[in-house]
């Protein structure tokens, strides 16, 4: 799933916090270098080090105006219902998005490279 550009009204940034992530039982990776490849992951191990990941950077900021565009994203879904998702931005930032709140955090090199490898799949 691609994240979209969100313009927020009033222009106001504040805190928000999205809820845990449960119940996952596939992931869709999205890779913006990868022209519309996306892959489904479903291995249960897998899936818990990703929910892991992403329950804990769920706090983030309100962009100001619109949110910034993903270089790869995960979206936790149960079934086919959406759970959140968590995406690297192109600075190093995470996209953070749940039911009804989207928004950004910052990252660090360290964060960016667990992403990656937890995506990959690597011990």
């Amino acid at each position: 799933m691609a994240m979209a550009t969100l313009l927020l009204p009033g222009g106001c940034k504040g805190s928000q916090t999205c809820g845990s992530i449960s119940g996952a039982t596939r992931v869709v990776v999205h890779d913006s270098s990868a022209r519309g490849n996306d892959r489904v992951l479903t291995d249960g191990e897998q899936i818990r080090l990703l929910t892991s990941f992403a329950n804990a950077r769920r706090a983030c900021e309100k962009p100001l105006t619109t949110m910034p565009a993903t270089r790869l994203s995960v979206t936790f879904y149960d079934k086919d219902e959406y759970l959140g998702s968590i995406g690297s931005g192109l600075t190093n930032s995470f996209l953070v998005g749940c039911q009804g709140l989207n928004g950004t955090r910052n990252a660090t090199d360290a964060e960016l490279s667990e992403f990656q490898r937890l995506i990959v799949g690597a011990p």
